[in-house]
């Protein structure tokens, strides 16, 4: 069970969530609570001079076995 002031992402009646499960880092993501399948909010350069756009990068799982996933099993 989790600590009392614990967050996780949820969502009711909706299948993607954005959330922050960080105090301390500014590191947001994007569940879909449908998969499981997880992305991160970063940061990417900007080209020819443009300020930097933010972008979902997707958070890959590792397996015990360490391979690779882009769904939790």
């Amino acid at each position: 069970m989790p600590a009392p002031n614990a967050r996780m992402l949820a969502a009711e009646g909706g299948r993607f969530v954005f959330g922050q499960i960080s105090d301390y880092r500014a590191d947001q993501f994007l569940l879909d609570t449908k998969t499981g399948r997880l992305w991160q909010i970063v940061l990417a350069p900007g080209q020819n001079g443009d300020s930097p756009s933010k972008r979902l990068q997707i958070v890959p799982f590792i397996a015990p076995d360490d391979k690779l996933s882009l769904e939790p099993r």
